[in-house]
């Protein structure tokens, strides 16, 4: 084991340190950047297509949610919550389909019918 002193350092993100005239130039700059100018080659490939992409995020949770979850499965945190915003998603996706497609005939142009 190494005998360096750890070295802990604690961010108020309510306090912020002002910045400084050099790191308000670097920003600045970064900020008028095209995009096209942007260098992702240290970054890794990302594919985002699939079923098995996935983003893990910190959900909170009431604690009935919770408890209902845990008892419905014992992997209710990879799955059941998945699921259950998957079904809401897809009806979600169908509901603005159909409103879409009642708007465009609501819209188009009545026929005359030739008598």
């Amino acid at each position: 084991m190494s005998n360096k002193p750890i070295i802990k350092l604690h961010l108020d993100h309510y306090n912020k340190p002002a910045l400084t005239e050099e790191q308000k130039a670097r920003l600045e700059k970064l900020a008028a950047m095209p995009d096209s100018e942007i260098d992702y080659s240290d970054i890794p490939p990302q594919d985002f297509s699939g079923s098995n992409a996935r983003k893990n995020l910190p959900l909170p949770v009431d604690f009935e949610v919770y408890g209902w979850l845990q008892a419905k499965s014992r992997y209710y945190k990879h799955f059941r919550i998945n699921e259950i915003l998957r079904q809401e998603m897809l009806a979600d996706i169908a509901a603005e389909k159909a409103q879409k497609a009642a708007r465009e005939e609501e819209e188009a142009p009545m026929e005359e019918v030739a008598q």
